[in-house]
C-alpha cells in the first residue's frame, strides 16, 4: 500500500504540472491582441490585425500597394488565419481574394488568390504592444491559379518591392505558342522583316512547347515580362529547350519578343537552311561544322533587362551564338552569327592568342597564300599576329580579321612611329588575290600627338595613313627632317618673309604607303600662319629618296597682290601690266628641287608643277573700267569683257625666270571656243618666246592644241588634234583623230626632228569597225626621243568582211581566224607618250591573240636590250573529243589552258611551263616547270601510290647534267584522310579492346564485392544474434517436501500455500536440491549459444572467403587498368571529343632523293594535333604502300602503348 501511494504521488505531481503548463500555455495565446483580431469577425483584415500591434508598419505594409488598387490590395482582403510562433518570434498572417484580378487586359488574370504574410518581432513583446515594439515584414506569398490566354496555371506569386514574380504550371503542360499570345495587340513574336522567311522555313509562327512552364515578371513601374519555357515541337529540331519572353516597357505601346533555343550537338548550316532557307554550305568553317551546343535568339526588337539578364548582348533580328575551334589545337573561339532574309554575317570573339591571321585565312579562303600578298612598307606581317576578332559578309564574300599590332610601326623610319594600331584585314573567299588593310592607331609626331587611320588610296593603288592633330612649327619638322623648303639662290629673300619657319593651325598629315621603306611621301595640309598673309591656305610635300630629303610647300591665297607677292618672294618686279598691282587670287609654290612625280591639291595648285624655285599662278577677271591700262583695253576689245586671264611664273633666280600670260574661256562661235590661248616668255640661259592655244570645236567634237616657240634654241612647231572626226572628209567608212604633227628646227643640226601619227576607223558601222593606231618620233639630237607605236583591234577575217559591210558564208573557225583581240607592236629607247592614252614602252614590244580555225593563243614579247627579254604565252585550254582529252593550266582552273613563260635578266634565267593533262577521263595529271641558271623545279600534282599528292621535285646546279635532283612532296587531304581515318579506326579498336576488358574485370569485381557485402551482412547479423543470447545461470537451491504426513502446508509466502503436503503423510520432510527450472533454462540456453556460435563462424569463414575473392578480382582489375591505360584513356578521348577529336592531321611533308621516294618508305615530316592538344611537328616514317602501319605508329603517338 505504501508503494502504490508513492506511485499515485508522483503521476498526480506530473498531471498537474502539465495541466498547469497547458492552462499557462492557453491562456497566454488567448491573452494577447491576437485572439482579439479573430474575435473580430470576417470582415478583420490583415491592416485590421497589423494595426493592433502597431499603426505606422500597418500603414507601411498597406503603402506597398501590391496591385495598384486599395480594393486589390492583399492587407485590405478578409483575414483567414493568425499563428505567432513564439520560438521564431515570427506572426503569420493569412488572407484571401474571392474575385478574378486581371493584371493585363484580355491576357493575364489572376484567380482564388491566398496570400500569407510573415512578420518579424524584432524587438519588444507582441501581447503588450507599446511604442517600443519593432516589426520587420519577412517574407509574403500568393498562391492561386490564374489563366494566360485560355490556359490555365497553378502559380505562385513572391513580391519585391514594387515587382512580382509569378510562378507556374499550366494543364495540360503543352501550349499553341501562336495561340498563347493571340490575344494581345501587336503579338507577333517574329522579327518583321525576318516573319515570312522564318514561318515559311522554320515554322516558327506556329509550334507549340511541351512540358511547358511559365514565368512573370509584373512592375508597377517598369512593365512586365512573361517567359514561357519548355521544348519545341519544330520539324527536324530534336529534343531542345526553348524559351519564348514577352516584354512590355511601362509606357510602351509595342510589345517586344525575344526566342530563345539551346541546341547541343547541331550542324550550323542546316540550321541556317532550315531558319532562312540560304544554303551556307560554301561559307567557310560554319558550312561543314557541328558544333557541340549552340544559341539561337530571335528577338523583335531590341529588349530590355525584364527576365532577361544578358540583354545587353541581345540585337533586333535573328542571332546565333556558339563556341568552337578551327581545329585541334587551337583554342574555342565565341562565334556570333547573325541571319537576314538573304544574308549571313559573323563576327568571332575570344581566347585568340595562338591563332594567327594566316592560320586563320588558311583555313577559311580556299587555296589562301598569305605569301603572296603585298603588304604595305613598314607594315608589320599581320599574317604572323594572332588575330583579335574576325568577320564574314555573305552578301561580299568577304572576310575582315583584325589583329592589334603590340610594337610600334615605323611608317618614316625615325621620324613617323604608330603605336597602339589595330589593322583590319580583308579578303573576298571566292576569289583571293590580295587582303586590303586598314586601321585606326596613334601616332606621335615629331613631338605631336595625331589619330590616325590605315586604309586603301583613293585610287585603289597602295596605301595611306592619315591623321589630324594638333598646331605645330614647320621650322620643327625641316629640322628634324634635316631638310629645307627654301632654293638656295632665293633663300635670303625667303627667309625675311618668315618661311623657313612659321605655325601650321589645324595640320592634316598624309603618307602614301605604296614606296619602299626608304623612300616615303609625306603630304600636309592646314593653315600656315605667316606675318602679313591672310585667307591663305597650306597643301605641302616632303619627299625622301636617294637619301635626300626636300619639303615643297605650296600656298594658295583668296585675295593678293600678284606683283607684290613676287617682290616680297623672290625680289623680282614683274610690273609690264597695272593690273597685276591688283588682288588676285593666287597659288604659290616653293620647292628647292624640281619634284616631277608630286602633284599638290588644290583649285590652283593643282595646276603647277613642283619646280625648283618660286612656282606662282594668278587667275583674274578684267575690270569693267580699264582707265588708261592699254593692255587691259587692248584685252576686252579683242577678247571680250568676260574673259579671264591666268598668269603664270617659275622664278630660279634674280636673273632666270619664266613668265606667262593666257587667256581661257573665249567664245569665237556658235561651236568654236578658245580655251586657251597663252604668251610665255622664258629668260635666262635658254631665253625663248612661245604663243601656244587650245581650240574646242562642238560639231565635231574635237579639240585643237597648237604651239609655237623661237628662240636660241631654235624653233619647235607642233598640232594635235584630240578626238575622232568621224565620216572625215564626206567618207561613210572613214573616221580619224588622235593626231599629232610636230616638227623642230635646232641650230647646227642638218635633219629636222618630226613626229607624225593619228589614230584611223575603217568601218559603216561603230560597233564593228576596224581601229588602226600609227605614231613615229624621230629626233636626229636625242636617240632615246626615237619610237615607232603601231596597233589594230579586232582583225579577224569575219571583222573585216563586218568592217566593210560585205557578206559572205564563211565556216565559224575560219571566219574568227586572225587576230580577234587585236595586236600592237611598238620600240622606244625611253617611254614615250605620242597623244594622251597611247603609251610607247621602253624597248621592242609584241603584243596579241591568233586564232586558228578558232584556237587561240595570245604572246607578249618584251625587248629592253641589253637589261631584259621576256615572252609570256597563253594558249586555249583544249577539249577534245567530248572531253577524252583535255588540256588546262590547271586542275582547279578549267577555263585557261597552258602557259609557258621565259625572262632572261642577265646574269639570270627564268623559264616556267605549266599545264594539266587529262586523257580517256580518268589518266590526269598536272605540272609546272621552272628552270634558271640555278636550279631546277618542277611541280606535278597527280595520283601518287593510289592518292593525290604535290610532288615537287627540283635540284640546284653549276650544271644540268650533273645535277642530283630531289623530290619535295605534299601529300594532299585525301592521303591525311585516309591516314587519320585508320589512325582513328587503331584507337577506337584498341579503346574497345580496353573498354571491353576493363568492364568485364569491373563486373567480376561488382559480384565479389556483391558477394562481400552479403557475407559481412550475415556476419553482422550472426554478431548480432550472438551479441544477444541468453547467459548460462548459476542455479541455487531449493527446499521441497518429502514424506508429508498431514495435509498441511510445507510452505507459504504471504499467506499462501505454495508447497502443499500430500495427504498420505502429515509429516513434512524438507530437503535442499538444484533449482530444476533454472537447469531447464541452461540446458536450452546452451544449445542455442552452441548454434549461434557455430553460424558467427560459418559467417566469418564465408567473409573470409569472400574477401579473398575479392581482393583477387581487383588485383584482376588494376592489372587491366594498367594493361589497357592507353585503350581507356582513348575511350576518354571518343567520349569527350568523339573520333573526329582524336586527330587532325594538318600536313604531310617530305624531302627525298627521286630513287628514294619511288620506293614509297622514307623519313618525312608530320603536323598534326592529338585529342584536341597542341600542333605538333615530328620527323615520321612515311610507308606509303601500307597506311595500316603508319596509322598504328600514329595511334602509339596519341595513345602510347594502345
Amino acid at each position: 500500500i505504501a508503494e502504490l501511494n508513492v506511485l499515485n504521488r508522483l503521476l498526480a505531481m506530473f498531471l498537474t504540472f502539465a495541466f498547469t503548463l497547458v492552462v499557462v500555455s492557453l491562456s497566454r495565446v488567448s491573452a494577447g491582441p491576437i485572439k482579439r483580431d479573430i474575435e473580430n469577425g470576417p470582415n478583420s483584415t490583415i491592416y485590421d490585425a497589423l494595426a493592433t500591434y502597431q499603426q505606422s508598419f500597418a500603414q507601411m505594409v498597406k503603402d506597398l500597394d501590391f496591385f495598384d488598387s486599395s480594393t486589390l490590395n492583399p492587407v485590405n482582403w478578409p483575414l483567414d488565419n493568425v499563428n505567432y510562433n513564439e520560438d521564431a518570434k515570427e506572426l503569420t498572417l493569412s488572407a484571401s481574394y474571392s474575385s478574378s484580378i486581371e493584371l493585363i487586359p484580355s491576357f493575364l488574370t489572376m484567380h482564388s488568390i491566398s496570400m500569407e504574410i510573415v512578420i518579424r518581432v524584432d524587438e519588444g513583446d507582441i501581447s503588450a504592444p507599446d511604442s517600443n515594439l519593432r516589426l520587420s515584414l519577412q517574407s509574403y506569398k500568393v498562391s492561386g491559379s490564374w489563366t494566360v490566354g485560355s490556359v490555365s496555371f497553378d502559380l505562385s506569386v513572391e513580391k519585391d518591392e514594387d515587382t512580382f514574380f509569378i510562378e507556374g504550371s499550366p494543364q495540360p503542360t503543352t501550349v499553341s505558342v501562336d495561340s498563347f499570345f493571340s490575344a494581345l495587340e501587336d503579338a507577333s513574336f517574329l522579327p518583321e522583316e525576318m516573319e515570312s522567311v522564318l514561318s515559311s522555313n522554320a515554322g516558327l509562327n506556329s509550334f507549340s512547347l511541351q512540358e511547358t512552364r511559365l514565368r512573370l515578371l509584373y512592375s508597377t513601374s517598369s512593365g512586365y515580362a512573361l517567359a514561357l519555357y519548355g521544348k519545341p515541337t519544330i520539324s527536324g529540331w530534336g529534343s531542345f529547350d526553348m524559351e519564348v519572353v514577352l516584354q512590355r516597357n511601362a509606357g510602351s505601346q509595342t510589345n517586344v519578343f525575344v526566342m530563345t533555343v539551346q541546341f547541343s550537338s547541331f550542324s550550323l548550316a542546316s540550321l541556317v537552311d532550315q531558319l532562312t532557307g540560304i544554303d551556307v554550305s560554301d561559307i567557310p568553317v560554319i558550312g561543314s561544322v557541328t558544333v557541340p551546343s549552340l544559341e539561337l535568339t530571335i528577338a523583335t526588337d531590341k529588349p530590355s533587362h525584364l527576365l532577361l539578364a544578358n540583354a545587353d548582348e541581345i540585337e533586333e533580328g535573328v542571332t546565333l551564338v556558339t563556341s568552337f575551334s578551327l581545329g585541334s589545337g587551337n583554342p574555342s573561339l565565341t562565334y556570333t552569327i547573325r541571319l537576314s532574309e538573304d544574308n549571313v554575317t559573323f563576327e568571332v570573339t575570344g581566347d585568340s592568342t595562338s591563332v594567327t591571321v594566316g592560320t586563320l585565312l588558311d583555313a577559311l579562303v580556299p587555296d589562301f597564300d598569305s605569301n603572296s600578298v603585298t603588304l604595305p612598307p613598314g607594315i608589320p606581317n599581320v599574317f604572323n599576329i594572332a588575330f583579335k576578332d574576325y568577320y564574314y559578309d555573305s552578301d561580299t564574300k568577304s572576310i575582315g580579321v583584325t589583329v592589334e599590332v603590340g610594337d610600334d610601326i615605323n611608317v618614316v623610319p625615325g621620324f613617323v612611329t604608330v603605336s597602339n594600331a589595330y589593322i583590319t584585314v580583308t579578303s573576298t573567299v571566292m576569289s583571293p588575290i590580295e587582303a586590303s588593310i586598314s586601321g585606326d592607331a596613334e601616332w606621335k609626331l615629331g613631338s605631336k600627338d595625331f589619330a590616325i587611320t590605315i586604309s586603301r588610296a583613293d585610287d585603289g593603288d597602295g596605301y595611306v595613313v592619315r591623321g589630324e592633330g594638333e598646331s605645330f612649327l614647320m621650322g620643327e619638322i625641316l629640322t628634324q627632317f634635316g631638310a629645307t623648303i627654301l632654293p638656295n639662290d632665293l633663300s635670303s629673300v625667303l627667309k625675311s618673309s618668315g618661311l623657313d619657319s612659321f605655325r601650321i593651325d589645324g595640320p592634316v598629315v598624309e603618307v602614301p604607303l605604296a614606296r619602299s621603306s626608304n623612300d616615303f611621301e609625306m603630304f600636309f595640309a592646314g593653315e600656315p600662319v605667316i606675318a602679313g598673309w591672310s585667307g591663305v591656305t597650306l597643301n605641302a610635300a616632303v619627299i625622301s629618296a636617294d637619301s635626300s630629303t626636300a619639303v615643297a610647300g605650296g600656298f594658295e591665297f583668296v585675295n593678293t597682290n600678284f606683283a607684290g607677292l613676287i617682290k616680297s618672294l623672290t625680289g623680282v618686279t614683274v610690273s609690264f601690266i597695272s593690273l597685276l598691282d591688283q588682288s588676285l587670287q593666287t597659288a604659290v609654290v616653293i620647292s628647292p628641287r624640281t619634284m616631277t612625280d608630286v602633284a599638290l591639291t588644290g583649285s590652283l595648285l593643282s595646276q603647277l608643277q613642283v619646280k625648283k624655285g618660286v612656282s606662282v599662278i594668278a587667275v583674274f577677271s578684267f575690270p569693267d573700267d580699264c582707265k588708261s591700262d592699254l593692255m587691259c583695253q587692248f584685252a576686252t576689245s579683242a577678247l571680250g569683257a568676260d574673259a579671264r586671264l591666268q598668269l603664270r611664273s617659275t622664278i630660279t633666280s634674280a636673273s632666270e625666270f619664266v613668265i606667262a600670260a593666257a587667256v581661257s574661256d573665249i567664245s569665237l562661235g556658235s561651236s568654236l571656243t578658245l580655251s586657251e590661248a597663252a604668251l610665255e616668255f622664258e629668260i635666262g640661259a635658254e631665253t625663248s618666246v612661245g604663243i601656244s592655244g587650245t581650240l574646242d570645236l562642238n560639231n565635231p567634237d574635237l579639240v585643237f592644241i597648237g604651239a609655237v616657240r623661237v628662240g636660241v634654241q631654235g624653233l619647235e612647231l607642233s598640232m594635235k588634234m584630240v578626238g575622232i572626226w568621224e565620216n572625215a572628209f564626206g567618207i561613210n567608212w572613214l573616221s580619224f583623230g588622235n593626231a599629232v604633227i610636230s616638227m623642230s628646227i635646232k641650230p647646227g643640226v642638218p635633219l629636222p626632228g618630226l613626229k607624225l601619227g593619228a589614230e584611223v576607223h575603217i568601218g559603216s558601222k561603230a560597233d564593228k569597225e576596224l581601229v588602226g593606231q600609227a605614231y613615229v618620233g624621230f629626233d636626229p639630237v636625242l636617240s632615246e626621243n626615237n619610237y615607232y607605236y603601231g596597233s589594230i583591234s579586232s582583225a579577224s577575217i569575219q571583222g573585216i568582211l563586218d568592217a566593210f559591210g560585205m557578206s559572205a558564208s564563211i565556216p565559224r573557225p575560219l571566219a574568227e581566224s586572225g587576230f580577234p583581240k587585236g595586236l600592237s607592236s611598238s620600240f622606244s629607247l625611253a617611254e614615250q607618250e605620242p597623244v594622251p592614252g597611247v603609251i610607247v614602252p621602253a624597248g621592242f614590244r609584241l603584243n596579241g591573240t591568233i586564232n586558228i580555225l578558232g584556237y587561240e593563243m595570245s604572246a607578249d614579247i618584251s625587248l629592253n636590250p641589253p637589261t631584259e627579254f621576256t615572252i609570256d604565252m597563253n594558249m586555249d585550254p583544249l577539249n577534245l573529243a567530248n572531253g577524252l582529252f583535255q588540256l588546262y593550266r590547271s586542275k582547279n582552273d578549267p577555263n585557261k589552258g597552258p602557259r609557258f613563260y621565259a625572262n632572261v635578266k642577265p646574269p639570270s634565267v627564268t623559264l616556267i611551263a605549266e599545264g594539266y593533262a587529262k586523257v580517256l577521263g580518268t589518266i590526269e595529271q598536272s605540272a609546272s616547270l621552272e628552270i634558271t641558271n640555278t636550279q631546277y623545279i618542277m611541280t606535278v600534282t597527280g595520283p601518287f601510290f593510289g592518292f593525290s599528292a604535290t610532288l615537287k621535285v627540283y635540284a640546284s646546279y653549276g650544271s644540268l647534267r650533273s645535277a642530283a635532283f630531289e623530290v619535295y612532296g605534299l601529300l594532299s587531304s585525301t592521303w591525311r584522310t585516309k591516314i587519320a581515318d585508320e589512325v582513328k579506326k587503331v584507337i577506337k579498336a584498341g579503346a574497345d579492346a580496353a573498354t571491353k576488358a576493363i568492364d568485364n574485370a569491373k563486373e567480376d569485381v561488382r559480384k565479389a564485392q556483391e558477394k562481400f557485402d552479403d557475407a559481412n551482412d550475415d556476419l553482422k547479423s550472426a554478431e548480432n544474434a550472438v551479441k544477444n543470447l541468453c547467459s548460462i545461470k548459476s542455479c541455487g537451491k531449493v527446499s521441497t517436501c518429502i514424506g508429508c504426513t498431514k495435509p498441511t502446508c510445507c510452505k507459504k509466502k504471504w499467506g499462501t500455500c505454495i508447497v502443499p503436503c500430500v495427504k498420505w503423510d502429515n509429516c513434512c520432510t524438507k530437503v535442499s536440491v538444484t533449482d530444476p527450472t533454472c537447469e531447464a533454462y541452461n540446458v536450452g540456453c546452451a544449445a542455442t549459444r552452441q548454434t549461434a556460435l557455430a553460424a558467427l563462424d560459418a559467417a566469418k569463414a564465408t567473409v573470409n572467403a569472400a574477401k579473398v575473392s575479392l581482393n583477387v578480382v581487383k588485383a584482376t582489375l588494376s592489372a587491366a587498368e594498367a594493361t589497357y591505360k592507353a585503350g581507356s584513356d582513348a575511350a576518354s578521348a571518343i567520349a569527350r571529343l568523339g573520333l573526329e577529336g582524336l586527330i587532325n592531321i594538318q600536313k604531310i611533308e617530305f624531302d627525298v632523293t627521286i630513287g628514294v621516294a619511288a620506293g614509297g618508305q622514307f623519313s618525312g615530316t608530320l603536323q598534326a594535333s592529338f585529342v584536341g592538344g597542341n600542333t605538333q611537328t615530328f620527323s615520321f616514317n612515311l610507308r606509303l604502300k601500307s597506311i595500316s602501319s603508319m596509322a598504328k605508329d600514329l595511334a602509339q603517338k596519341a595513345f602510347p602503348g594502345i
